[in-house]
């Protein structure tokens, strides 16, 4: 009888262990926001903004939004990704469902002239366009103005994607894995021999944080400043063995410049859900838009000031799921500023009141 006690008693106590270890995972689960079926579904492309609409694409579908509902138009093919100009809203999509990426004009419905586009970016009136060479490993880049008849080539010759474009006063700078190549504006027609800033630092997003400056993501988290072609120190980084998805967006509060925010996920190749991927957040200067001296990306919900309400309804939701894009919709289109999330298998979530209070969930009207 001792011996069965003594057993019993060991049991009791690996289960209790065992309960305790777990406590934090339970919780989270009675918190979850019953997950919703999403509007926009599958893997959305990255948002963005032309006239007084938002648009994103899903499958063959591109979808937009005035502020009150969302319509969509069919179009020609799969779309791989948006880009907007001041006068212009385009379209990458696989051309006959094949593997050629070709450039459409979303309101005249024309091609544009390149084929076996991999990635299209936009800054102020110009179009930048990445093409795969045919020896499948380097890429050239094009640009056309929205004056100009087609594109031009920038004589270089890249080893990666492009995966951005931001502009000061000055400087284009087009972001690839190798660094962040960097062109006069007013000699975009003669560029060649591309000057970089941080060779090496495996750049996967840029973001405009104003007119003056640009932040810079690398694949591990370690985020920069370019400034009149010169990048700064490390301004901050996630420091928790976590990598960056390349998604950066601003956050506004009052109408002033708050936060940026940062897309993560738990490891290089995460495909799955895990609760320390979504975003991090790291606050700005309202007066010029640029990082704050001594800032460290926090957690939403935990520090203020910060984007959402609650980091225990956060982290069970869009905590969980990888993000390509996020933004906060410009008070222009809508008063309230909603923000969207194109995540990687799960549709387009929002975050607003869903049915039971505030918070981040698929979007479902």
């Amino acid at each position: 009888m001792k011996i069965y006690k003594l057993k019993l008693l060991v049991v009791l106590l690996i289960v209790f262990s065992f309960g305790s270890c777990n406590d934090a995972i339970f919780y989270k689960i009675t918190v979850e926001p019953p997950k919703l079926v999403p509007l926009i579904g599958g893997s959305p492309t990255n948002f963005v903004v032309y006239g007084v609409k938002l648009y994103v694409a899903s499958g063959k579908q591109i979808y937009s939004y005035d502020g009150n509902s969302w319509s969509s138009k069919e179009f020609g093919g799969r779309v791989g990704c948006l880009a907007a100009t001041t006068g212009a809203l385009y379209a990458l999509y696989l051309y006959n469902d094949g593997g050629d990426g070709r450039i459409k004009n979303y309101d005249s419905g024309n091609d544009l002239s390149l084929s076996n586009v991999q990635s299209i970016h936009a800054s102020g009136d110009v179009l930048f366009a990445c093409v795969r060479n045919d020896d499948n490993t380097t890429y050239k880049v094009y640009y056309k103005k929205e004056s100009d008849p087609g594109f031009t080539e920038i004589p270089d010759t890249f080893s990666s994607i492009l995966n951005g474009v931001a502009s000061d006063n000055t400087y284009y700078y087009l972001c690839v894995n190798e660094g962040i190549y960097y062109i006069k504006k007013s000699e975009i027609n003669t560029a060649s021999n591309l000057p970089v800033l941080g060779k090496d630092y495996r750049f996967v997003g840029i973001i405009n944080l104003s007119i003056d400056y640009v932040a810079a993501i690398s694949e591990k988290g370690d985020l920069y400043e370019i400034s009149n072609a010169v990048i700064s120190d490390k301004k901050a980084g996630f420091n928790d063995g976590r990598y960056s998805t390349g998604a950066l967006a601003i956050w506004y509060k009052d109408a002033k410049p708050c936060l940026l925010l940062a897309g993560r996920k738990e490891d290089y190749y995460s495909t799955t859900s895990g609760y320390s991927n979504g975003y991090v957040e790291i606050a700005l200067d309202e007066t010029t838009g640029k990082i704050k001296d001594g800032a460290v990306f926090n957690e939403p919900g935990k520090i203020a000031p910060t984007s959402i309400d609650s980091y225990d309804r956060y982290t069970p939701s869009l905590g969980k799921k990888l993000i390509n894009h996020i933004i906060q919709t410009p008070s222009a289109i809508d008063a309230n500023m909603i923000m969207f999330a194109s995540t990687q298998q799960d549709g387009v979530w929002s975050y607003r009141d869903h049915g039971d209070g505030i918070a981040w969930n698929a979007h479902e009207k």
